[in-house]
């Protein structure tokens, strides 16, 4: 049996979405060094490969200490571990194989404008985030979001299908691509309850079947976030769910450098370090440094990580893990907020006011291009394409609405968003599940526009 044209049109899309993030990586990243979160997944995936299930990856690496860790879920150290696991383990193969990833994402983005406009939208929607600087940057920087796009793209088709189709099985594969989402980013569990419960509840006829279906989709949910949730439990001094991070991450934002001054919204660095915390992190120049010349330095990483984990340990002499950094960093978070009520509601404005880059929105530009590594021409390119492609993402949601489809799903991306930058801070990072599915609706407006045109050049 041949493919249709559409399949085939769609396939020459994908492999254009390929040949697009795999040139950035081969000019563009090549040679750049992982530093941060990218060095976190890199090494941790080769240490997974190498038999070692999810340990620090920074301390194993650099100071032979060997610590338990969830800093992130598990879902893309998984994935590049797979690779690993067959000999690919260079920062290049696996920015390579995060580009496969990207690619998947704009077939399935295909999919679902053709779900939500037929076919031409469909082949519209994997066009544009062929080329859509906010995908295809993520692949070449060894980042979640590659496989975190993916995942929120699919379970959109997912509520689309449920939508024409409510089956146990459709609401079953809404629980698990939620699951998948959290997997990839741990605040996206949140999508369970925005998304998830009430498509299944809304879109069921008879308390009987919403009840059923919705036990399905719970049912796959624990299913596939189980392991990971009961092995944490196990293995910190404290239990741990999702991911151990939550706590450094809601610090990161409620400290000086981010409840003020030029940075105020934004996270503060080396500058939110808890008080029992005095050596400062490595910079990225260090980092990148480090890389380079493993052995050359070796005796400076070993160094600087013993003395970084000896100046805090327990009153036992243990050495603290991440679930006793993530309460102390709740509790220091918590507590500074309490001491700085006046300008929470000012600092939430901010942080809001970043991710929809509405506020400092140069400063942000700078602010991707250095601490997120994505250099000047990027965050600028990326900065540029979002207003356009937003602008017309609104306008098919609106297209959407007039034509009686449901696109409070697609609006409850946003609040998710919004939800997790008020409490952290605002970072481009964070909009992902906004960024995956506006190329859909954008080609949702495009098609709209395309088919008016062409009535107004029909004769009568």
């Amino acid at each position: 049996m041949h493919p249709s044209r559409f399949t085939r049109r769609l396939l020459a899309i994908t492999f254009l979405g390929l040949a697009v993030r795999v040139g950035y990586v081969l000019i563009a990243r090549r040679h750049s060094p992982p530093w941060g979160d990218a060095f976190y997944y890199h090494a941790q995936a080769d240490l997974l490969a190498s038999g070692h299930a999810f340990v620090d990856p920074i301390r194993a690496v650099w100071a032979g200490i060997w610590l338990p860790s969830a800093e992130h879920p598990p879902l893309y150290t998984t994935y590049l571990s797979a690779f690993a696991s067959l000999g690919l383990r260079s920062v290049l193969q696996q920015r390579l194989a995060s580009c496969l990833l990207g690619a998947a994402t704009v077939a399935v983005l295909g999919l679902l404008g053709r779900r939500l406009g037929g076919e031409r939208a469909g082949l519209l929607a994997a066009g544009l985030a062929a080329v859509y600087p906010q995908l295809w940057l993520n692949d070449g920087q060894l980042l979640s979001e590659s496989i975190t796009a993916l995942v929120i793209a699919l379970l959109m088709v997912g509520v689309e299908r449920y939508r024409r189709t409510p089956t146990l099985v459709t609401a079953a594969l809404i629980g698990g691509a939620t699951a998948l989402a959290a997997l990839a980013r741990g605040e996206l569990i949140l999508l369970f309850p925005l998304i998830a419960i009430p498509v299944v509840v809304l879109w069921s006829d008879g308390r009987r079947a919403r009840l059923v279906r919705l036990g399905a989709s719970t049912a796959a949910l624990l299913i596939v976030l189980g392991p990971w949730v009961g092995w944490n439990l196990s293995r910190f001094h404290h239990p741990e769910l999702v991911s151990s991070g939550f706590g450094t991450a809601l610090y990161a934002g409620t400290c000086d450098p981010a409840f003020s001054g030029s940075l105020i919204g934004y996270w503060g660095g080396v500058g939110c370090s808890l008080p029992q915390i005095t050596i400062p992190a490595p910079s990225a120049a260090t980092l990148a440094r480090w890389e380079r010349d493993p052995q050359g330095t070796e005796a400076e990483r070993t160094a600087y990580f013993r003395r970084y984990l000896e100046q805090d340990r327990l009153p036992n002499g243990s050495l603290r893990d991440e679930s006793d950094l993530d309460i102390a960093s709740r509790h220091a978070a918590v507590n500074y907020v309490k001491s700085h009520e006046r300008r929470a509601l000012l600092v939430v404005a901010a942080r809001e006011g970043r991710i929809w880059n509405v506020f400092k929105p140069t400063q942000g530009v700078h602010l991707d291009a250095t601490v997120d590594g994505r250099g000047n021409a990027g965050a600028w390119l990326a900065f540029v394409a979002f207003w356009p492609y937003t602008i017309a993402a609104v306008a098919g949601l609106v297209v959407l609405h007039r034509r009686g489809h449901a696109i409070w799903p697609y609006l409850m991306l946003a609040v998710e968003v919004g939800l997790a930058v008020a409490i952290t801070y605002g970072i481009q990072r964070f909009r992902i599940p906004v960024e995956t599915i506006v190329p859909a609706l954008g080609a949702i407006a495009v098609d709209a526009w395309w088919t008016k045109s062409s009535l107004r050049r029909t004769p009568a």
